[in-house]
């Protein structure tokens, strides 16, 4: 999978029946998280982007969700 993932692209996954979401950041690692906004409940594995150096935008709300 890490090899699938292009940079700073947000890719939706799932393990099991929970949601996630997986960034490959602009230093190469992969990092995965939560693919529900914690605001809304939006999918942010459809729509999600990343923005600046190290945040992921909600599509629904429009909210800065992660940073690492």
């Amino acid at each position: 999978m890490s090899r699938a993932l292009w940079p700073v692209a947000v890719t939706a996954v799932a393990l099991g029946s929970r949601a996630l979401i997986a960034i490959r950041g602009d230093d190469s690692k992969v990092r995965v998280f939560d693919g529900t906004c914690p605001h809304r409940g939006a999918s942010l594995g459809h729509g999600g982007r990343v923005v600046g150096p190290e945040s992921i935008l909600c599509p629904f709300p429009g909210q800065r969700v992660w940073s690492w």
